[in-house]
């Protein structure tokens, strides 16, 4: 026997030892249901109504139990499952092999874990801080409980809202000649404290200006003369209750701006970002120029350069 024949043999046992393995599945899957005598299956269909339900089983147990072992005219036996079973090559899995993985949800956060996320956040933010100072400081700290509040802290609230409400008392009612019935004031000054109060509700005024901002736009509609008349005399007013409150010993420098009525809060200056031009202004993304500053650059000065008389060239006489 040659090489060649002994490597064919040795292959063909262990293909045959391979296939033997697989005799059982195929023959399972080579089972036509057409094959079966209708008066088999009808018999196994009355046999399956007369037993009660006892549940799910596995494979194994439905084998062993309810399979039945017929012999046909090949002489192969060939095990029959149950109809449930078999049907389209699904097999029933046992209950005890599936294991159901239980996932609990709690909204429940501890203490513990709710300080540590609150003083993580702070470090990050003292990190990115510009102050070192900010670093070294501790970070424990109580966290406070908004469910629990103390009677200090309802009592503070409610001061806070009655202060709101007496600020708002006194500009709006107390101070107001419009609400006010027992002050004998004209008509025309009812009138500019009604107008007032309307313009506060508009919100272009703050509360106990309204009725000054109307006095002023009226004085505005007056002459030249007449303007710079009331503006004199506020002046001497300013100055003399200044002097009152100097004699008295009750001035400070901080009160300057208190006791000037007309005063607002200093608006802070809006920074232009960036590099600036030495000439022109910018508004609304164009360079304006004037004619000084043009003449300024290409150096030019700003006085007419005429020619007088005789300035010119005289006519050539004649030789």
């Amino acid at each position: 026997m040659t090489d060649h024949d002994e490597l064919l043999s040795i292959l063909q046992v262990h293909g045959q030892n391979f296939l033997s393995s697989f005799e059982g599945s195929l023959g399972r899957g080579a089972f036509n249901k057409k094959a079966i005598p209708v008066q088999f299956r009808t018999e196994e269909i009355e046999e399956e109504e007369d037993e009660e339900w006892q549940g799910i089983r596995s494979s194994s147990e439905s084998v062993s139990e309810e399979g039945i072992a017929h012999s046909l005219t090949g002489g192969t036996s060939i095990i029959i499952l149950d109809f449930e079973e078999n049907d389209d090559e699904f097999t029933a899995a046992s209950p005890s092999t599936s294991n159901a993985n239980v996932i609990v949800f709690s909204d429940q956060v501890s203490i513990s874990n709710r300080e540590q996320d609150i003083t993580t956040k702070y470090q990050g933010k003292a990190f990115m801080s510009s102050r070192i100072s900010k670093l070294r400081e501790n970070t424990s700290f109580d966290i406070k409980k908004t469910s629990e509040e103390t009677d200090e802290d309802i009592k503070e609230r409610s001061n806070v809202q009655n202060d709101a409400l007496l600020h708002k008392l006194v500009h709006t009612q107390l101070l107001s000649g419009s609400l006010n019935s027992e002050l004998e004031l004209t008509p025309a000054q009812r009138r500019k404290a009604l107008s007032g109060r309307i313009v506060e509700l508009t919100g272009n005024a703050k509360l106990g200006r309204g009725e000054r901002l109307v006095r002023t736009a009226e004085h505005n509609k007056a002459s030249k003369r007449v303007r710079e008349g009331l503006v004199q005399k506020q002046k001497e007013r300013r100055a003399a209750q200044l002097e009152e409150t100097k004699n008295l010993g009750n001035y400070h420098p901080s009160l300057k701006r208190l006791l000037d009525p007309d005063s607002e809060t200093a608006k802070p200056k809006k920074r232009v970002r960036g590099l600036q031009m030495g000439i022109g202004s910018f508004k609304g993304g164009t360079l304006r120029l004037s004619r000084q500053e043009i003449n300024s650059v290409q150096g030019q000065g700003n006085g007419m350069s005429g020619r007088g008389r005789g300035s010119g060239r005289g006519r050539r006489g004649r030789s």
